[in-house]
């Protein structure tokens, strides 16, 4: 049933209210046309693979899938929701400073990053179904979810305590960092034993 309600009812009304953000943006700065128009791009993209993954194919990796899908559309759906309001409140006024929008979307982004990265180890595919070493691979797993905590952590922080001047550069190196960190051990993992 929650499946249902959030495959059925959330995620339709999020890109219907998203599509209306944009619109309403649109009119209000019209100069920033390549922006609004990448982001109904986007909103096709999101709405396309959220109507593929609900055509019905069978079987349960087939439901699980579309479940993921579904969370998946339904979290982006509401960080650009959350995005494009700040960008409405800011250009009717409400919000005085626009770097208030901007530090509030990096903030939730570094929000979103460690509970992505806190779910990885345990949303990956399970240790008796890969043929490897399980305990290094659930290493490896660890790993990636603590780099991707800790980089949401320190994004977080760099937009919650920094001026924005100093964070937009800054914000990038937990990024990169992890990146090398994860691309690195999985370089050392494969190299054989010297």
């Amino acid at each position: 049933m929650k499946a249902r309600l959030l495959s059925y009812y959330v995620v339709p009304a999020l890109l219907a209210l998203n599509a209306l953000l944009v619109t309403v943006n649109w009119d209000l700065r019209p100069e920033r046309a390549v922006v609004w128009s990448a982001a109904l791009i986007l909103l096709t993209c999101m709405s396309a693979a959220w109507l593929m993954a609900l055509r019905p194919s069978g079987g349960e990796p087939a439901r699980r899938h579309a479940e993921s899908v579904s969370r998946n559309v339904a979290l982006a759906g509401t960080l650009v929701a959350g995005s494009l309001c700040l960008t409405l409140a800011t250009g009717l006024g409400a919000v005085v400073d626009p770097d208030v929008a901007r530090r509030a979307m990096m903030l939730v982004l570094g929000l979103v990053l460690m509970v992505i990265g806190n779910g990885l180890p345990k949303k990956l595919t399970p240790l008796a179904a890969l043929r490897c070493d399980a305990a290094q691979t659930q290493a490896f797993h660890r790993l990636a979810g603590w780099t991707w905590v800790l980089a949401g952590l320190a994004l977080a922080i760099a937009w919650a305590v920094l001026p924005a001047d100093v964070a937009k550069p800054l914000s990038m190196v937990p990024l990169a960092a992890v990146l090398v960190v994860i691309v690195g051990h999985a370089v050392r993992v494969r190299l054989p034993a010297a």
